[in-house]
């Protein structure tokens, strides 16, 4: 059997991990759900009675000297997230890890440094990357032009929205099929809202030589994730499945001589009937289980993540320009 283990217990894990990795053990009857673990022990023994986990812990490295898995979900936060990842790949076990899997550049470059020296298959779970109806435009969109996000959310007033934000820095580098070149930021303080709330406007040069606009408002009224592509002669506009989006389940148009062309709605039957499902939770688990099944290096590995964790953290440092 191949068993899988989950650390973190939280509302990530439990909103959208848990029940990826229990459809995934439901319909691969050879892949068992053998532990979870979280420093609360009674968040662990409440995750491990609503998934169907065999046994919980509060002691990560304990469940993984008992338990030995064959492969290890990590879902915690990302402040001990590389601590955890390295102490993981040491002891010798195969890793999918929540985003950020830094906070700098730097931490990142230590996880790069553990998983190449040991040969490591691990996998960030940038869910976009995933996300079923986002890689529809991916495969519709040719020869790109220009890209722009819009990201907002609503009364978010934490100080570390970097963090989110990486979210979309990843996406745009993810449809453009290239890391970026150049990053121009603005940032528009919002004091009256509270102190460390600001609007973020980002202005890219692609290695592609496409252009890409991005603006982030955490306090906007209403909670949208949306991505205009233009390319030779199509345009598309891609309202993502975001939870707690008056948008959801959101939808993709295809234009093209000024024409709508084509149209796809985020609720299409194959996408799947639930959250986790329709913004790719389910896919980067199974893909990771499939990879470590097959003996294949995960393709969206932790070295795939650098820039996007180091752009993001440029949001903190309130830099104004990036250079690759």
């Amino acid at each position: 059997m191949f068993k899988i283990c989950i650390i973190g217990c939280g509302e990530i894990a439990k909103g959208f991990h848990g029940p990826a990795i229990k459809k995934y053990c439901d319909e691969n009857t050879d892949f068992v759900m053998q532990a979870c673990c979280d420093s609360d022990m009674q968040k662990a023994e409440a995750f491990a009675e609503i998934f169907g986990f065999k046994a919980s812990y509060s002691d990560y490295r304990k469940m993984l000297e008992v338990e030995k898995p064959d492969a290890v979900c990590l879902t915690a936060s990302y402040t001990v997230i590389p601590k955890i990842a390295i102490d993981v790949m040491n002891m010798g076990f195969p890793l999918i890890m929540e985003k950020p899997p830094g906070v700098t550049g730097q931490e990142v470059k230590s996880i790069i440094a553990v998983a190449d020296s040991l040969k490591m298959p691990n996998q960030v779970a940038f869910n976009r990357r995933y996300t079923p109806i986002l890689n529809e435009l991916k495969n519709l969109s040719r020869d790109i032009h220009n890209i722009r996000c819009v990201f907002q959310r609503v009364g978010r007033t934490d100080n570390d929205f970097y963090t989110t934000a990486i979210h979309g820095i990843d996406t745009v580098k993810y449809l453009a099929d290239c890391d970026y070149k150049h990053v121009s930021f603005r940032y528009q303080e919002l004091p009256e809202i509270n102190k460390g709330a600001v609007n973020i406007y980002m202005d890219c040069i692609m290695e592609s030589g496409a252009v890409a606009q991005l603006t982030f408002c955490p306090h906007g009224g209403k909670v949208i994730e949306d991505y205009f592509v233009t390319c030779k002669d199509n345009d598309f506009t891609l309202k993502m499945p975001v939870w707690g989006s008056p948008e959801y389940p959101g939808g993709l148009w295809h234009f093209s001589g000024n024409e709508c062309v084509g149209y796809i709605a985020g609720d299409d039957p194959k996408f799947g009937t639930e959250m986790f499902e329709r913004f790719g939770f389910y896919s980067e688990n199974a893909d990771f289980f499939n990879d470590i099944k097959s003996k294949n290096m995960p393709v969206n590995d932790i070295r795939s993540a650098l820039q996007s964790v180091e752009i993001a953290y440029c949001i903190q440092e309130r830099k104004t320009d990036y250079h690759a």
